[in-house]
């Protein structure tokens, strides 16, 4: 279903449904935990993630419904799935054109990238610039990837390593985003294919008090990463 580029691909897939079941929206997406106890709260190891590769900003596609396609990875990060996916995409705009090509991808992923992925993504980030590609994205996150995991560097310092890897990718003008709050909830359910009369059953998971407690925490600890980058 990714990179659609066709009104007859997308008329035959308007109908399916969402992407993300009940229980995975559960039990990968909302989960409540705290952080650190995984035998405890049974963080999954899974990351399933969804998104929409837009359309070539030279072709004229505004009647084309967005559609959103899924990677659900239980061995390969899915982060990487999809940028294998996204280079084919580039690869066959290539074929058709000989103008710079403008690829716009929004994500949203149960888990934050962690340090290798987000070295991948920026090496691909470099490597679309220097091939005449201008590569945006915007990841919305529902959950810190083991925000707390510290490698000691060469200065001796400990250092957390997945969020020296989002550090990295807000420097090259990544948009990241925590899935946070009523209204970004209600973004991700109509992302996910979830009717508006029928998202209620999922917001009442999503805005349970634990979770509710946890997203004060993940909005501060964003905001702490995001300083350290732009103040």
């Amino acid at each position: 279903m990714a990179g659609l580029t066709g009104l007859e691909d997308a008329t035959e897939n308007l109908n399916i449904g969402p992407l993300v079941s009940l229980n995975d929206f559960k039990e990968c997406f909302a989960h409540d935990g705290k952080y650190g106890d995984n035998a405890q709260n049974k963080w999954k190891s899974k990351t399933i993630l969804i998104y929409k590769l837009g359309d070539n900003p030279f072709r004229k596609l505004e009647n084309v419904p967005n559609m959103f396609g899924q990677v659900v990875s239980p061995g390969k990060h899915a982060e990487i799935v999809l940028i294998e996916k996204i280079q084919t995409e580039i690869e066959n705009r290539r074929m058709r054109s000989q103008h710079p090509i403008h690829v716009k991808v929004e994500i949203y992923i149960s888990y934050s990238p962690c340090h290798d992925c987000s070295n991948t993504i920026v090496n691909f980030i470099e490597k679309c610039n220097r091939e005449w590609c201008i590569f945006d994205i915007k990841m919305n996150f529902s959950n810190f990837y083991k925000h707390y995991e510290c490698l000691r560097n060469s200065a001796g310092q400990h250092v957390p390593v997945h969020n020296e890897g989002l550090r990295k990718l807000l420097l090259k003008r990544v948009m990241l985003q925590p899935v946070t709050g009523k209204e970004k909830w209600e973004n991700f359910l109509s992302a996910n294919g979830v009717p508006v009369q029928k998202q209620a059953d999922r917001l009442a998971i999503a805005s349970s008090q634990e979770r509710i407690t946890r997203e004060v925490d993940d909005n501060n600890l964003f905001l702490k990463i995001y300083n350290s980058v732009f103040h």
